[in-house]
């Protein structure tokens, strides 16, 4: 590292809890040092979105965490590849970010078993689950085709 201009290009960096070993890794095109004070700083907040990390950084003391940069200069093109190769070598406290189609899905199963175990209405469901009604409906429909042809 010849400068603090180098830790400007794309940083691999973990944040390890020295007590159980665990790490959180990440990337950050926008320097290490901004990066690591955006993550303290939810974390000392208490509303980090990754709960697992929120969780553990909660039973620690900030004493126990130590932060290490991995990989620095990394190109755009190898960013995501390399992080995901530090998150299997040295992860544990990462969450890997679900795609759209499954958090519909996901949400979709609970609208269903909103529609199955409830005595909601349609409108109680979408507000509920932040959907539109026509959402609801259209899980209403799959739900009823599934159950008339005993796919349930």
């Amino acid at each position: 590292m010849d400068s603090l201009v180098d830790l400007r290009k794309i940083t691999i960096y973990k944040i390890r809890n020295e007590k159980t070993d665990r790490s959180y890794v990440g990337a950050t095109y926008n320097g290490f040092f901004g990066r690591l004070a955006q993550h303290v700083g939810r974390l000392e907040r208490g509303d980090h979105p990754n709960s697992k990390f929120q969780k553990e950084w909660s039973e620690s003391k900030i004493t126990d965490w130590d932060f290490k940069i991995l990989e620095y200069g990394v190109t755009q093109q190898d960013a995501k590849k390399r992080e995901e190769f530090w998150i299997k070598v040295c992860g544990g406290l990462n969450i890997m970010p679900k795609s759209n189609r499954e958090r519909r899905q996901e949400k979709n199963m609970y609208i269903a078993l909103d529609l199955k175990d409830k005595n909601m209405t349609y409108r109680d469901i979408a507000k509920s689950h932040g959907v539109s009604l026509g959402s609801v409906a259209r899980v209403a429909h799959m739900f009823e085709l599934r159950r008339r042809y005993d796919l349930v």
